[in-house]
């Protein structure tokens, strides 16, 4: 009498347990999706940065280049002035002597 009434509270707690753990798994597989999507969802997030990146980076590259082109247009502006100022002086001191 007494092994059937241990083998009935060792049933009860089996099944328990087996109840506790399909718990646990359905716990996990929620957590596993969660988990999965979160992933998903920062895998494409870093995909837009880095096209971001890309992007500014090109355009930083292009405004630099304008940058450069308008500092030797600046330069080349510059020497063009003073070459004519030059030119100019010469002329007048010539006209005045």
């Amino acid at each position: 009498m007494e092994d059937d009434k241990y083998q009935e509270i060792v049933l009860k707690k089996l099944e328990k347990h087996d109840q506790l753990f399909e718990q646990l798994a359905q716990q996990m597989l929620k957590i596993s999706e969660k988990l999965e999507h979160i992933s998903s969802s920062q895998d494409k997030r870093f995909d837009n940065l880095e096209v971001l990146l890309k992007q500014h980076h090109e355009e930083t590259e292009k405004i630099a280049r304008q940058v450069e082109r308008l500092v030797t247009e600046q330069d080349d502006l510059a020497s063009y002035f003073l070459k004519r100022r030059e030119i100019n002086n010469r002329q007048h001191t010539k006209t005045t002597t």
